[in-house]
């Protein structure tokens, strides 16, 4: 029972990640129906054993983890992708001025995808401190608040996915 709720949470954490990303398009019904499940719990089913309840509980957070990396990899898409190909990797690359910091590869989403996620060793409120002008960057701010929101929804949702 308590992995079960442990999962609930879980899901609702994933739910609400997606929901605060006001930008990125999802389903609703899926995040209505995951707070649903949340609010009003199955009842528990006295003839299954402990392995299908374990099961089913390994794959709804398999199904978590799924929606998590679904909605990382739209918030890549809409906003990460064009930031690094538009203003990162003309710093942020081999031969490039900043290329002792950490380099990207042209056209390699995938491969950029993981190197953004992983930045300051994954401290996503430090990355985007530094993208705002919060805090100090050799190339600036390059980030408004709006997009500053989505990047941090990117990384809630890179680190479910994991």
């Amino acid at each position: 029972m308590k992995r079960i709720l442990t999962l609930s949470s879980l899901c609702f954490s994933v739910a609400l990640g997606i929901t605060a990303c006001g930008d990125l398009s999802y389903d609703k019904e899926k995040i209505d129906a995951r707070k649903d499940l949340i609010e009003n719990p199955p009842e528990i089913d006295p003839d299954k054993t402990i392995e299908q309840v374990q099961n089913e509980a390994d794959q709804s957070i398999d199904q978590a983890r799924n929606d998590a990396c679904e909605l990382r990899n739209k918030a890549y898409t809409s906003v990460v992708k064009d930031l690094v190909e538009t203003k990162c990797i003309d710093c942020h690359v081999a031969g490039g001025d900043a290329e002792s910091a950490f380099v990207f590869i042209a056209g390699n989403d995938a491969e950029n995808t993981k190197i953004f996620a992983g930045l300051l060793g994954g401290d996503s409120d430090a990355l985007v401190k530094k993208l705002d002008g919060t805090t100090p960057h050799g190339g600036g701010k390059q980030v408004d608040s709006i997009t500053a929101v989505a990047l941090n929804e990117f990384f809630k949702a890179s680190a479910e996915c994991e």
